[in-house]
């Protein structure tokens, strides 16, 4: 749902998909086996504003807890769960939304970065059937090009930004 969440916030925004996977594999911590679980969404060279870009990466979090909410799954420790999965996401945001914002300030920051995550929520109201079908491709073959999840939610794969 994560992945699913961010390539189809991305796909509505304008930005090019590459690739979309997911993995999983067990890693000891020490005091025994953990399920690992990885995903990654590879946008091409996009030329955007910041705040699709910042709303791309906050979709992720936003559609695992939502996903988790509608099937009666969501308890304190999956939705932290989920918000821990998506500390990369954020780290990548924070830095974005600071240049955007021009200032550090950490209220300032983090009220936007919760505004934008509202407005994500919007955009996945409008798009969910879309993210249902990617997320259910990609959970059935761990990877997809950017013109077959772009296919599965029934938006274009906008072409690339060319680079200089």
């Amino acid at each position: 749902m994560h992945e699913a969440g961010h390539t189809v916030v991305a796909l509505e925004s304008g930005m090019h998909i590459k690739s979309v996977s997911v993995s999983e594999s067990e890693g000891d911590i020490g005091c025994g086996l953990r399920a690992e679980f990885e995903g990654t969404t590879t946008p091409g060279p996009y030329e955007l504003l910041r705040s699709p870009v910042i709303k791309m990466w906050g979709a992720g979090e936003r559609a695992e807890q939502r996903w988790l909410r509608e099937n009666g799954l969501w308890t304190e420790d999956r939705g932290w769960a989920a918000e821990l999965g998506a500390l990369g996401d954020c780290q990548q945001a924070i830095p974005e939304l600071e240049a955007w914002l021009g200032t550090t300030d950490e209220g300032t920051v983090l009220m936007n970065y919760a505004e934008l995550g509202d407005q994500v929520e919007q955009v996945l109201d409008r798009n969910w059937v879309a993210v249902l079908a990617v997320a259910e491709a990609l959970d059935a073959a761990g990877e997809l090009t950017g013109d077959e999840a772009a296919a599965l939610a029934g938006m274009p794969n906008p072409s690339a930004a060319v680079v200089a």
